[in-house]
């Protein structure tokens, strides 16, 4: 979002779920986005940006599910890893990263572990009665 910017504009697909939502339209209309384009039915090679970002984070979740041998069902944990490290990490074309040009602040990686890894959950222990 740049307030500053002006003709932007977003491209939806006919699904009903973001194209037909008056609450998504005010959203848009709320930060400025005066431009909704509509791409054609079924026709992802006209929102060809998006699609590409898609692909590269379905790659990147299948790749880490299948390194460390987790079912399908750790998706949504594998989702959430891969979107911190591809925010904690500057593009080809900018010098900073997603959250430190949102932030200002680089990411602290320091408790940051390998995706599937081994874990010991110890149980906590019995409190004494004071």
């Amino acid at each position: 979002y740049s307030p500053a910017c002006t003709d932007k504009y977003v491209c939806l697909d006919q699904g009903g779920e973001l194209y037909k939502n008056p609450k998504v339209l005010e959203l848009f209309e709320e930060f400025g986005y005066d431009d909704i384009r509509v791409t054609g039915a079924d026709a992802s090679n006209q929102n060809g940006p998006v699609e590409r970002g898609h692909l590269t984070v379905a790659n990147a979740i299948r790749a880490m599910l299948t390194g460390a041998n987790l079912d399908v069902k750790f998706w949504p944990y594998a989702f959430h890893h891969w979107i911190r490290i591809d925010n904690s990490l500057p593009s080809r074309d900018q010098n900073l990263s997603p959250l430190q040009i949102a932030t200002g602040k680089k990411d602290n990686f320091s408790g940051f572990r390998t995706f599937g890894c081994r874990v010991w959950v110890r149980p906590p222990k019995r409190r004494s009665a004071k």
